[in-house]
Parts: C-alpha cells; sequence; structure tokens
C-alpha cells in the first residue's frame, strides 16, 4: 500500500504533458527579459548547450545562474 506524506502535494499530469528541461533562445530571452542579441553576446557567461545546431538553455541552470549572479551583486 502507497501512503503520501501529508505535507507533499501529488501533481498529476496528463500523459502528453511533457515539462521540459530546456528552452529556446527565443524563450530563454523572454524568460530573462533580455534581447536575443544579448544572450548571444554573453554565452560565455550564460549555460547553454548546442545540440542539432540550436542553442538550448536548462531551466535549472538559468535558475542557477541568477542566483549566483544575485549573490554577486549583493556583495
Amino acid at each position: 500500500m502507497l501512503s503520501l506524506s501529508p505535507v507533499e502535494p501529488v501533481v498529476v499530469k496528463a500523459e502528453d504533458e511533457i515539462e521540459p528541461l530546456t528552452v529556446s533562445l527565443a524563450t530563454a530571452s523572454r524568460l530573462l527579459g533580455v534581447s536575443d542579441r544579448h544572450i548571444r553576446s554573453h554565452l560565455a557567461e550564460i549555460p547553454h548547450i548546442r545540440l542539432g545546431g540550436r542553442l538550448l538553455f536548462r531551466l535549472e541552470s538559468l535558475r542557477q545562474f541568477l542566483a549566483e549572479r544575485e549573490q554577486t551583486a549583493k556583495s
């Protein structure tokens, strides 16, 4: 028998509903609030991968990147 902790909510998604692991350059620029050109000029700093000729950005990595930049700005 499966017991669930009352603290942890259970999220049921439809089978065809998939949470993306990566986002495109266009989506990353919208999420960060900067232009595509700005991201391209700072690729050495922003974590990304190239796959099939496309620039992809992991959401997890973008969040971490922002958190690190925020900490640096507070120092």
